[in-house]
C-alpha cells in the first residue's frame, strides 16, 4: 500500500458535489467521487460554503487516500477584499485598479500562516509576498482607502461571482472589425443582435477599470456594424469614433480608422 502520486484540486468548502472537473481525476483513481464530497463536506462545516478550498489528495495503491485542506490562493483574498472581479491585465507599471488597506493585508497574512507550508514563516514575510502579488494584480496597498476606491465597500461581494461570468461573456465578444453579421439576416435577427451589443456596451462599460478600454473600443465598433446594416450611417459613424479614440495599440487604431472611413465613403 504506497501512495500512487499528489493530485491539487480546488474543492468549495462545505458545498463540495460530484462534478466533471472533479471526476476527470478522481475518476482514474478509482476514488468514489460521492464519498469523497461526504467527507470533505464533514471537514469543511465550519468553512463558508462555496469559498474555494485548495486541496491536496494522496491516493494510495488500494483506492484509499488521504488529502489536506488549505486556504484559498492569496489572489482570491485581494480580489476578494478589493471587490474586484479579476486582477489588471497590464502588470505592474498600469495604473492600480483596486485598493486594500494595510490592515486588510495584515488579516489575509494571519490566515495564509495557518497553511501548512507557511506554518513559523513571520507574518511580516508573508506580508510582503501578498504586497508583491497585490502589485501583480494591479492592487494598490495604502494604510487609508483612497479617494478613487472610497466607495469600493458599496460593492457586495456576493456580486463579484456574477461580475466574472460578465467578463467572460465580454471576452467572447469579436474582435475590432470581425463582428459577424451577415447582410442577409433578417430585420428580426438584427434587432436582437442590436439589443445583445448594447448589453455588452454596457457591461462593458462598468467592467473597463478592468479590461481596459480595448474592450469598449471592441463593443463600439461591433455596434456601427449593426447600426449601418440598418441604415443608420450617421449613428455608425458615431460608433466607429468613439471605438478610434478608445484604441491604444496603433493595429487596433488603424483598424477602427479604416472602418471609419469605409462607412464614410458609403
Amino acid at each position: 500500500m504506497s501512495v500512487i502520486g499528489q493530485f491539487r484540486l480546488i474543492v468549495p468548502g462545505s458545498a463540495a458535489k460530484p462534478a466533471p472537473k472533479m471526476g476527470q481525476t478522481l475518476g482514474q483513481l478509482g476514488i468514489n467521487m460521492a464519498s469523497f464530497c461526504k467527507e470533505f463536506n464533514a471537514r469543511t462545516t465550519k468553512v463558508r460554503p462555496d469559498v474555494p478550498l485548495q486541496t491536496t489528495l494522496f491516493p494510495r495503491t488500494d483506492r484509499s487516500y488521504k488529502f489536506f485542506i488549505r486556504s484559498p490562493h492569496a489572489s482570491w483574498f485581494l480580489l476578494r477584499a478589493a471587490r474586484l472581479p479579476k486582477g489588471s491585465d497590464f502588470g505592474n507599471g498600469a495604473p492600480p485598479v483596486g485598493n486594500i488597506t494595510l490592515k486588510e493585508l495584515y488579516h489575509i497574512a494571519k490566515v495564509k500562516s495557518m497553511d501548512p507550508q507557511l506554518i513559523g514563516v513571520p507574518v511580516r514575510t508573508i506580508c510582503l509576498s501578498l504586497m508583491r502579488t497585490a502589485k501583480a494584480m494591479g492592487i494598490q496597498i495604502t494604510r487609508e482607502l483612497q479617494p478613487d476606491f472610497a466607495k469600493r465597500n458599496d460593492e457586495p461581494v456576493e456580486g463579484l461571482e456574477e461580475r466574472r461570468k460578465q467578463l467572460r461573456l465580454l471576452n467572447k465578444a469579436p474582435a475590432l472589425g470581425t463582428a459577424d453579421v451577415s447582410a442577409g439576416s433578417t430585420y428580426e435577427e438584427m434587432e436582437e443582435d442590436l439589443e445583445v451589443a448594447w448589453e455588452t456596451l454596457e457591461m462593458a462599460r462598468r467592467c473597463c477599470e478592468i479590461q481596459g478600454d480595448a474592450l469598449l473600443a471592441r463593443c463600439h465598433l461591433r455596434l456601427a456594424d449593426l447600426l449601418l446594416l440598418q441604415g443608420h450611417k450617421s449613428l455608425a459613424l458615431e460608433e466607429c469614433k468613439r471605438a478610434a479614440s478608445l484604441c491604444k495599440s496603433d493595429g487596433d487604431r488603424a483598424t477602427a480608422s479604416s472602418r471609419l472611413q469605409e462607412i464614410e465613403s458609403l
